[in-house]
């Protein structure tokens, strides 16, 4: 994956998981802690590019989900602009990267109090996405 594509493709999860953390109108620090220790652990391993300040573009996940906060962006319109990537690069969403994606929202949506009804709606939504019962996923 080139550069842009992968600075794009960090940026569209960002929104997915924002959309997810913020579906109940409220971030929970809990949420931001999750989707940060998640990055980490299992986003900056995959990810052999950086920008051009030596930061691993996975990063560009956490840097999404803060900007859509700050702006208060609606979580609807940050999973709608989610889902249009998805559907214009589907090549980039293999049955792996889509599992990873599953459980680090399943992880955000359950980091504060469990899963809420709005959460629930767009795992929904999300699952899918991601072909869910192809990846033999129940939620």
């Amino acid at each position: 994956m080139n550069k842009s594509i992968a600075e794009s493709f960090y940026q569209a999860l960002g929104k997915l998981f924002y959309s997810i953390a913020a579906a109940d109108k409220k971030i929970h620090p809990n949420e931001v802690e999750k989707l940060h220790e998640l990055v980490l652990k299992n986003w900056v391993p995959l990810e052999p590019l950086t920008d051009e300040f030596a930061t691993d573009l996975a990063f560009g996940i956490e840097f999404s989900f803060d900007w859509l906060a700050e702006n208060a962006t609606e979580p609807e319109a940050a999973l709608n602009d989610f889902i249009t990537f998805k559907k214009e690069n589907s090549e980039l969403f293999s049955p792996e990267v889509n599992s990873l994606i599953w459980k680090t929202a399943l992880s955000v949506a359950h980091a504060y109090a469990g899963k809420n009804k709005s959460e629930l709606k767009i795992l929904h939504r999300v699952g899918k996405e991601l072909q869910a019962e192809a990846l033999n996923i129940n939620s």
